[in-house]
């Protein structure tokens, strides 16, 4: 064989011992990246889970707040009521006082000035 023969198969080899090392190291990078992808996919997904926890605790909270509104403007109007009821309670007897007072007034009374 020649020596330029050698040279170039020397060569050859060295550009394939390149290659074969550029391969290695892509695929070094290939398994960190595939690593790191792994790590972002579950920082992902522990996120996402926040995210729906939070949403949910929201609507509770969203709903919690409707209910006490709802029941507040019953307990006012419950309240209200009984107010009105306590009054009429009290005014009732002076109320049929007054009717039976008139009841017994003779016509002439009613008719006359007061």
């Amino acid at each position: 064989m020649s020596k330029k023969s050698d040279d170039q198969d020397v060569k050859d080899l060295e550009e394939m011992l390149e290659d074969v090392k550029s391969d290695k190291d892509n695929e070094e990078m290939i398994e960190q990246l595939k690593a790191e992808i792994k790590k972002l996919q579950a920082q992902l997904t522990e996120k996402d889970e926040i995210v729906k926890n939070a949403q949910l605790a929201y609507l509770r909270a969203k709903n919690d707040m409707e209910m006490i509104q709802r029941q507040s403007a019953m307990k006012a109007e419950s309240m209200h009521q009984d107010l009105l009821v306590k009054i009429v309670k009290k005014l009732l007897p002076f109320v049929e006082d007054l009717r039976k007072s008139l009841e017994t007034l003779s016509e002439e009374d009613k008719n006359s000035d007061m």
